[in-house]
């Protein structure tokens, strides 16, 4: 039988205690989130839009005490995030005030979920410099994306949370004893619902999140449905409170406007997308970096679901659909939601919008690319025999034992698990025996 190989065989991140490499992870999620902060004080994406301005000053009257007309201050049917926001900043307003910088700064609240809930799924389940690479990855992301996660509108970069929030309460039920499994399911179906009435665009993760559901919770799966039902009480409360909104999300979730194969190609990688990525959209596409960068990141995603969908059909072990599919299925569906309803994510004229208003529905691209490109960064330098893959889109499941470096027994070989004491121990369990 090989012999489990020592954390002190490898000079890298791999070789520290799991508990170092967590450290390394957390400092660096923070250290983005102060670039982040570095955004507003030294960038160009302070300045309020006249849609945001809505939801901000809602929160100022919340502040005041104005709390009973949340309805009518809730200026779109289909964004309880609108509203969501403003109570949120009611702590905010009255301990720093009602500036334009204290509103923005709270929106990192929905950023650092987003970067903080990828980096844990790729940490647990790929490497630590996964995690690492996919936190790097968020902060180089492009400006127009770095532009809209300060921008409050309620339903566009912040509602990408939720999703990321709910995997990563599922995939941590995983291998836990059936009280805790059965919390952190309901937990994260009160994420799931509560993320559908904040912003209706969050749905494109919720065929997997159901399916997650299952396959982490078997039996007391159900837990999923009830914790979501409660998250959707906002909207309930809603609709009953004004009848008339059901037409408009009748209309957002049965409508059809198919786009036609260059305008969904516009949209997954066309000018607007490449030409607004680290500067704003005066500066353009500077000496064709943008598009270096989007066929990279496209390229690395692209293959990494290949890489993932492998071990789900033929790996022996097979790797779970959930969470080996959860990225890339995620972003299946969400280029099928861009197909259907072209009508919703259509590019406004340039002369009456910048480039961040145009490419707000494009906002969950960003995290779900990065996942998979992150993996494929960060995957360890050993080749090893998975018997799970990652959430993200480049995990390996049923990888034969690497070929290298020989023990006394034979070759070396190291085993990825889902036994969650391996975030914590350091303990890795070798193959059995040939």
């Amino acid at each position: 039988m090989a012999e489990p190989v020592s954390p002190e065989s490898s000079p890298d991140v791999g070789s520290m205690s799991p508990e170092r490499q967590g450290w390394w992870v957390v400092g660096l999620v923070c250290l983005e989130l102060l670039t982040s902060v570095g955004d507003l004080v030294f960038g160009p994406w302070a300045a309020m839009h006249w849609e945001e301005l809505f939801n901000a000053r809602a929160g100022v009257q919340f502040a005041c005490g104005h709390t009973d007309a949340a309805d009518a201050l809730q200026y779109r049917t289909f964004c309880g995030g609108c509203t969501a926001e403003g109570f949120l900043a009611v702590p905010f307003f009255r301990a720093f005030g009602s500036t334009v910088l204290v509103w923005k700064t709270m929106l990192l609240l929905f950023h650092g979920t987003v970067v903080a809930s990828g980096a844990w799924m790729l940490h647990r389940l790929v490497s630590a410099r996964a995690a690492m690479a996919f936190v790097l990855l968020m902060a180089a992301a492009p400006g127009w994306y770095r532009e809209l996660v300060h921008t409050g509108w309620g339903n566009h970069a912040e509602s990408t949370a939720f999703p990321l929030l709910a995997a990563a309460l599922l995939l941590s039920a995983t291998g836990r004893g059936l009280a805790t499994r059965t919390l952190l399911l309901m937990v994260g179906g009160v994420v799931t619902g509560f993320g559908l009435w904040f912003g209706q665009t969050s749905a494109w993760a919720l065929p997997m999140l159901l399916v997650g559901a299952v396959g982490v919770g078997r039996w007391v799966a159900p837990a999923f449905l009830a914790g979501g039902a409660v998250g959707l009480i906002p909207w309930a409360v809603y609709y009953e409170d004004k009848p008339g909104a059901t037409d408009a999300t009748l209309d957002w979730w049965t409508g059809r406007q198919l786009a036609t194969p260059s305008e969904l190609g516009d949209w997954l990688m066309g000018p607007w997308l490449r030409g607004h990525i680290w500067e704003p959209a005066e500066y353009g596409d500077v000496a064709g970096w943008a598009t270096v960068y989007w066929i990279l990141l496209w390229g690395l995603a692209l293959w990494g679901t290949l890489r993932i969908a492998l071990p789900v059909l033929f790996g022996r072990p097979r790797a779970p659909v959930f969470p080996a599919l959860f990225a890339p299925v995620s972003l299946a569906t969400l280029v099928v939601i861009y197909a259907v309803r072209h009508d919703l994510w259509w590019n406004l004229p340039d002369p009456y919008v910048n480039a961040a208003f145009n490419l707000r529905y494009r906002t969950p691209l960003v995290p779900l690319l990065a996942l998979g490109a992150a993996a494929c960064a960060g995957w360890p330098g050993a080749r090893r025999r998975y018997s799970v893959s990652s959430p993200s889109t480049v995990s390996f499941s049923g990888n034969r034992a690497r070929l290298g470096r020989k023990t006394a027994t034979g070759m070396e070989c190291r085993t990825l698990t889902m036994d969650p004491t391996r975030t914590t121990s350091g303990a890795r369990t070798p193959p059995p025996p040939n």
